[in-house]
Order: structure tokens, then C-alpha cells, then sequence
């Protein structure tokens, strides 16, 4: 969708069928949109809406197919990051905030994380630097190993933010 309001009817009229591409994709093509054509109220709705979508994914409870993969995974740590929508943001009442979130998803990548190829790698350690979250030290040493093991596939891009993050 191009805009807020789109990618929330998309959210709302689908979700059933969302599985972790299309959440992914919901979270990327959100951060795309710089200043929401439609607003941000609507684009605080679909903030919402994939929070909830992927609280379910993250918790382990397949919406609808598998699991998050790795690189599902960075997609969406790597769009939360250049939201920084998600300070304060609950589910069903509870007081899961943006730490939360990110906590349960890299709890999740950490079964995954061999998985990673350069792109998804590069866009886990940004994503984690930028929004300055701990980073569990078993995560964190996978996490560096695959920057080593996948370094001959970095794009200058890749690069550059796999520098940043370890400043």
C-alpha cells in the first residue's frame, strides 16, 4: 500500500492470513513512508496493528504458517529502528513497550540467527545499536560471528552500518 490508511485496511482485513513476510513487509513498507501521506494517527494504527501481529509471531504463536525466520526477523528490527514509533506502544494491557518487543524477538532470533545472510545481519546490529538495546552476549557473539563468516557478501551499505553498530 502507499499510505497509512491503505496498509491499515490492508492490517485489518487480512490479518487471519498474515504470516511473518507480510509482517515484515507491513513494518517495511511503514518505515518507507517518512511523513504518512494520510497522517500519523493512521499511521499510529497500523503501528498498532503490527505490534499486535507481531507479538503473536513473537510469542511463539504462528498467525498463520511458520515461525518468524531470521531475516523476517531483522526486516522488522531494522524498520522499528527507523520508526522509533515504538516507545510506549500496548498490547491487549499489558505494558509491553518497545524493549519488550524487541526482547522477545532476538529471544526468538537466537535460534535462528546462523541463518542470517550479510543484509540480515547487518540490518539486526544496526537496529540493535540504534535503538541502544542490551543484547543478549550469546546473541551478540552469533551476531559477530556472521558479520565475519558473511563479510564477502557486504554491500558498502552494509558496511557502513555494521561500523556504526560496533562504535
Amino acid at each position: 500500500s502507499e499510505d497509512a490508511v491503505g496498509l491499515a485496511e490492508l492490517c485489518t482485513d487480512y490479518k487471519e492470513e498474515f504470516n511473518g513476510i507480510h509482517i515484515a513487509a507491513g513494518w517495511g513498507a511503514l518505515s518507507k513512508m517518512r511523513k504518512p501521506q494520510a497522517g500519523y494517527a493512521e499511521a499510529s494504527e497500523v503501528v498498532r496493528l503490527l505490534v499486535k501481529m507481531t507479538w503473536g509471531m513473537a510469542d511463539g504463536r504462528a498467525i498463520a504458517g511458520d515461525p518468524l525466520s531470521a531475516r523476517q526477523i531483522a526486516s522488522i528490527l531494522y524498520a522499528m529502528a527507523q520508526l522509533q514509533a515504538l516507545s510506549k506502544v500496548k498490547h491487549q494491557g499489558e505494558s509491553n513497550n518497545r524493549e519488550d518487543l524487541v526482547k522477545a524477538l532476538t529471544n526468538q532470533l537466537k535460534e535462528v540467527a546462523n541463518t542470517l545472510d550479510a543484509k540480515g545481519t547487518c540490518y539486526t546490529l544496526y537496529a540493535i545499536a540504534s535503538m541502544q538495546t542490551p543484547l543478549d552476549p550469546g546473541l551478540a557473539a552469533d551476531l559477530k560471528r556472521r558479520a565475519s563468516e558473511t563479510v564477502k557478501d557486504f554491500i558498502p551499505r552494509n558496511l557502513s552500518e555494521i561500523a556504526w553498530a560496533f562504535v
